[in-house]
């Protein structure tokens, strides 16, 4: 059906398909750049149905953004990289090979230079909320899974540092951006989804906790668990904030908290997905 094409993510709306036309245009350009550099990226990343070009995609696109060429990279170079790979995620099919892409895609959050990967994870939050409204029910799942892999690593990222949130602080700011978007974005937040930042709540939690659980894994302290909470924090204190987003919250991360005391630190929420 044509609500489902690969050309139209959004739906049958001739307006929606020429923008998204035009950004896969962008995307196409900066891999074609990409590809001066890796030979073979773009049609690896291209031909994404197969999942051994997926791997060597990624693993060329993971080489790009150590490199030189990466870390020179500005903020439209990598929203265009993370165009490339939102189509991608889109074409992948199947739970398991979904889910092995997700894990990938999230784990360059850490593992890449601080300066690339904080443009890159800022990439990653422009292009859900750019893109959120245009995902149908069907795909819906995996991009869920995506955004849980994206907040886990940047709470590995946060552990690295021995939880020195100063160090981490600029990653940590994406997210508060996102979940206060209204406070940040003024009126543009009115075209904004709020079912990522509702999502990033319902996920939050368990994935600090996730974080905490590895062996020999430093002690989250105090202060740093409130300045993780102060996204949430900020948003329930603002006349401006979103309700929706509030009150999923408020379910997910503060009650959440507190269930969390009641059951002596162990978290049941937040299944994965």
């Amino acid at each position: 059906p044509a609500a489902f094409a690969p050309g139209n993510p959004g739906g049958g709306v001739s307006a929606r398909r020429s923008t998204y036309d035009l950004d896969r245009e962008g995307s196409r350009q900066l891999l074609a750049m990409v590809n001066d550099a890796v030979p073979g990226f773009a049609r690896k990343l291209a031909h994404s149905s197969s999942r051994r070009t997926r791997d060597k995609g990624m693993d060329a696109l993971a080489a790009w953004l150590a490199g030189a060429q990466g870390q020179a990279a500005g903020d439209g170079d990598l929203r265009r990289v993370w165009k490339g790979l939102f189509y991608m995620m889109w074409h992948a099919d199947r739970d398991k090979a979904q889910r092995a892409l997700a894990d990938r895609m999230g784990a360059l959050v850490s593992d890449l230079p601080a300066a690339v990967g904080l443009r890159y994870v800022k990439a990653f939050f422009v292009t859900m909320r750019r893109e959120w409204h245009g995902i149908d029910k069907l795909r819906l799942d995996k991009y869920y899974y995506l955004v849980r892999c994206v907040v886990r690593h940047l709470f590995v990222l946060a552990r690295e540092a021995r939880w020195d949130i100063a160090q981490v602080d600029a990653h940590l700011n994406v997210l508060h951006r996102c979940v206060n978007a209204s406070r940040v974005n003024g009126d543009a937040a009115a075209t904004l989804s709020a079912g990522l930042p509702m999502h990033v709540a319902d996920v939050y939690l368990a994935e600090i906790c996730a974080a905490c659980e590895v062996p020999r894994a430093p002690e989250l302290p105090p202060d740093g668990m409130v300045a993780l909470l102060e996204p949430w924090l900020d948003a329930a204190s603002s006349d401006t904030s979103d309700t929706r987003v509030v009150g999923r919250a408020s379910e997910a991360v503060f009650c959440g908290l507190l269930n969390l005391g009641r059951e002596g630190g162990k978290y049941e929420g937040a299944p994965e997905g």
